[in-house]
């Protein structure tokens, strides 16, 4: 799995534009979704709507390639 430093990693590449943003699936027009721990999981949450994205394998293979 991926570890809450290894997503901070990617979303700040994000913010320079280095790799995609991940948008809210609700509304697209949310600012991009943030890192974040809930319990002892590590996931992506739109602070407009509270929308969760729950990183499974193939999301954290494709984060981890880009960092």
């Amino acid at each position: 799995m991926i570890t809450i430093q290894e997503l901070h990693r990617y979303y700040n590449l994000s913010q320079i534009g280095a790799a995609e943003e991940f948008l809210c699936p609700q509304d697209k027009d949310h600012t991009p979704m943030i890192p974040w721990m809930e319990e002892d999981e590590v996931l992506l949450i739109c602070l407009g709507c509270k929308s969760k994205i729950h990183i499974g394998e193939n999301l954290s293979n494709i984060i981890k390639s880009s960092i």
